[in-house]
């Protein structure tokens, strides 16, 4: 897989794919990277307008844990409070 720069809102610290989610990724064809790029540019999938200007403030603050829901396909991205991590996640609630 190629490299891409992304324009991110923020620092992401060490970027990290959980085993169920990268097993349900290849299983289902689908690029975690993708939906990681999309976080790291501030897209926080599908959440609730109260939930993205809480956490459009957070980038603005430069703390607070972020959240990007993508439940067609069953993933999420969550960056740590401290910005030190970013996980993408298997979203279990949704299969």
């Amino acid at each position: 897989m190629s490299h891409v720069e992304v324009a991110r809102a923020f620092r992401s610290g060490k970027c990290v794919i959980a085993k169920d989610a990268r097993l349900w990724c290849d299983d289902e064809d689908i690029n975690p990277f993708e939906y990681l790029e999309r976080h790291l540019r501030g897209d926080w999938g599908d959440l609730d307008d109260a939930t993205i200007n809480n956490q459009e403030q957070f980038v603005t603050d430069g703390h607070g844990t972020l959240r990007s829901l993508f439940p067609q396909v069953g993933l999420q991205v969550v960056t740590e409070a401290d910005w030190s991590t970013t996980r993408v996640i298997f979203h279990k609630d949704n299969f």
